[in-house]
C-alpha cells in the first residue's frame, strides 16, 4: 500500500489523496488502519476452509477484500472484509451478490479464526458455495 503525505487538520494522513493537496474529504481512519485491515483480511482468508482469492477496493476503502465467488456464473460476486471509514468501529461483514449484507459484531481486534468461522458460518447459513465446500 501506498504512503501518501497529505494530511487532515487533525494530523492524519489521507489514504485516498494522491498529492499533498487533493484530499476529497476527511476521514476518520489512518493508513496505518488501512495497512492493519490488510493484514488481518490476508491472515482470515488464509485461514479459510475453501479457496478464495483477495481484490482491492479501489473505488471505496481502498482496502484488500476477500472474495468469496459467485453462486452462478453470471452474478456478482459474494465479498468480506472490514470498512475502516465506518463512523462507528470498524467491523466485518459479509455482502452477498444477491444484494444482502451482513454485519457482524467483530472488529479489528478479534481473532482471525474467530472472523474465519464467522464467514463460514455465514456463507453456509446463506448458501453460498464457499460455506459448503468447508
Amino acid at each position: 500500500m501506498t504512503n501518501f503525505t497529505a494530511r487532515h487538520v487533525d494530523g492524519k494522513l489521507c489514504a485516498r489523496a494522491t498529492s499533498t493537496h487533493d484530499c476529497p474529504r476527511q476521514h476518520d481512519y489512518t493508513v496505518e488502519t488501512l495497512e492493519r485491515v490488510d493484514a488481518l483480511v490476508k491472515k482470515v482468508a488464509q485461514l479459510l476452509p475453501f479457496p478464495v482469492s483477495l481484490e482491492a477496493d479501489m473505488g471505496g476503502e481502498f482496502v484488500l477484500q476477500i472474495n468469496l465467488g459467485g453462486t452462478a456464473e453470471d452474478e456478482p460476486t459474494n465479498r468480506a472484509g472490514i470498512d475502516p471509514e465506518s463512523t462507528t468501529t470498524p467491523v466485518w461483514w459479509i455482502d452477498l451478490a444477491v444484494e444482502r449484507q451482513e454485519i457482524s459484531t467483530l472488529t479489528l481486534d478479534a481473532a482471525p479464526s474467530r472472523v474465519a468461522d464467522w464467514i463460514v458460518a455465514t456463507a453456509a447459513a446463506h448458501g453460498l458455495d464457499a460455506g459448503v465446500r468447508s
